[in-house]
């Protein structure tokens, strides 16, 4: 399911939690407007490939991005357009940790979205820089992507997790270098601090210039 906030253009596609998503769109400029999907399988529709799980309590990722991206560009988002009588001139996608890696998965692998953003993204996924070594060559749209992560996560008890400042400069070097408009950003603190804020900057620069 698709919620629409706002009226504006561009329009920002964002897996997340409605009542944050909505907490995050009162705390912006509100001049853009922000779609909301609030029902995806995490774990499944936005891990790119099979993982092992993180924590002891969690679930395994099973790899279903692949199947969801096709389902979302071309099912879901143009039959929610339509519903609400939309034709945006731009559309983003962007997300913080598993949806953050998604919204770059999204980005690079269809010519849907004009640009991405992934805050504090869950970029230490295993395989991630690989599998970017060999996407990137092809990529059909050199649009802005934005990329953070805070200047704590890399200091994470998982020692899966700690490269995930790392692979986030990898990445914004990557596209960069492919011609892409990309920033990094350093944030203060560890991955839950200044959630909000973070994604408001995250949409500021991408609607720069757009």
């Amino acid at each position: 399911m698709v919620r629409y906030l706002g009226s504006g253009d561009p329009v920002f596609y964002i897996h997340d939690d409605m009542e944050r998503a909505e907490a995050l769109y009162e705390g912006s400029s509100k001049d853009f407007t922000l779609a909301v999907i609030d029902d995806a399988d995490w774990n499944r529709d936005l891990s790119p490939w099979r993982a092992e799980k993180v924590f002891k309590d969690g679930e395994d990722f099973s790899g279903g991005a692949e199947a969801y991206l096709n389902r979302l560009i071309n099912v879901i988002i143009p039959e929610a357009e339509a519903g609400q009588g939309l034709r945006p001139l731009k559309r983003g996608i962007i997300g913080y940790s598993l949806a953050g890696l998604f919204a770059l998965y999204a980005y690079i692998n269809s010519d849907f979205f004009d640009f991405s953003g992934s805050v504090s993204g869950s970029l230490w996924f295993d395989g991630w820089k690989e599998y970017l070594k060999e996407k990137i060559p092809a990529l059909k749209i050199k649009g802005k992507i934005y990329l953070s992560v805070g200047d704590n996560e890399a200091h994470a008890r998982n020692r899966r997790m700690k490269c995930v400042e790392e692979n986030t400069r990898f990445t914004e070097e990557l596209l960069r270098n492919a011609g892409c408009t990309t920033i990094f950003e350093l944030n203060r603190g560890g991955h839950f601090q200044d959630t909000e804020l973070r994604v408001q900057k995250c949409i500021e620069w991408l609607k720069g210039g757009v």
